[in-house]
């Protein structure tokens, strides 16, 4: 996935579940932090996240949960499997889905 095409995704809202959700700058930072912190093998905590878009907590967790039932990235919960301790989430592009809104 290259940033030029998440960079030339334009706005859009769609209806999900009878829900409106719109896709707009927010969510564009955050496919581009989410691309860069996987290049760069970081976690994708919402610190993390937060230090390289400059986003809020509840900026981070909104447009997240966008992109999640928007279809765009997935997201995986992570747990310790010595400790059992919960750890960050990842979160994944979903390629496929991406290309789709170029059509």
């Amino acid at each position: 996935m290259s940033l030029e095409t998440i960079i030339s995704i334009k706005p859009f809202t769609k209806q999900v579940d009878g829900q409106s959700l719109s896709f707009h700058s927010s969510e564009k930072l955050m496919l581009i932090t989410i691309a860069f912190c996987n290049a760069k093998r970081l976690r994708t905590s919402y610190a993390v996240l937060g230090r390289y878009c400059g986003c809020s907590v509840s900026t981070i967790v909104r447009s997240l949960n966008t992109l999640l039932k928007l279809g765009l990235i997935s997201k995986q919960n992570n747990v310790d499997l010595d400790s059992g301790c919960i750890l960050s989430n990842s979160y994944e592009i979903d390629v496929e889905a991406i290309s789709k809104l170029e059509e």
